[in-house]
């Protein structure tokens, strides 16, 4: 077995207020619970300031090698 990374990315709103926070931090506890972990956060930009972020979330998976496979 060997294992590996994959990554998903999803559209988050901007985080200027209280409830988006709050909402963003409940969103990251049910990702933790489907074992994903926040890599990075990105904040997507156009002339009139921050319109949404860009949540990339990583977790490692577990996969057989192709030698493995040939036993």
């Amino acid at each position: 077995m060997r294992k590996r990374k994959v990554y998903k990315v999803i559209e988050v709103k901007s985080l200027l207020d209280k409830t988006p926070k709050h909402e963003f931090e409940a969103f990251l506890h049910e990702q933790s619970e489907d074992g994903w972990e926040l890599h990075s956060l990105v904040p997507q930009n156009d002339e009139n300031g921050t319109y949404c972020n860009v949540a990339i979330f990583v977790r490692e998976i577990e996969e057989n090698d192709e030698d493995e496979q040939e036993e």
